[in-house]
């Protein structure tokens, strides 16, 4: 059975990164699948979804570039920042 690890990322505002002290590194290690919530999905039909959502940082790519993840998640549109 596949496993998810859940990165709880509600408290970010709109434009803050995403940065590696989220992660429990341990737990990461055991999981298939890296899931952030960002909250985001409270947004969902509404403007302030397409808003300056967090984005990961570079060093959380890394981490997940250089993992086996079977796949990862966001409640936002996108990985990269969102359109000006």
């Amino acid at each position: 059975m596949d496993k998810a690890l859940v990165v709880d990322c509600r408290d970010l505002k709109e434009g803050q990164a995403i940065t590696i002290d989220k992660i429990d590194i341990d737990k990461a290690k055991l999981a298939d699948f890296l899931l952030f919530n960002l909250g985001w999905d409270k947004r969902w039909n509404l403007d302030t979804y397409f808003n300056d959502y967090p984005c990961i940082d570079n060093t959380v790519l890394e981490f997940i570039l250089n993992s086996n993840f079977k796949g990862i998640g966001f409640d936002v549109m996108g990985l990269e920042d969102p359109p000006v």
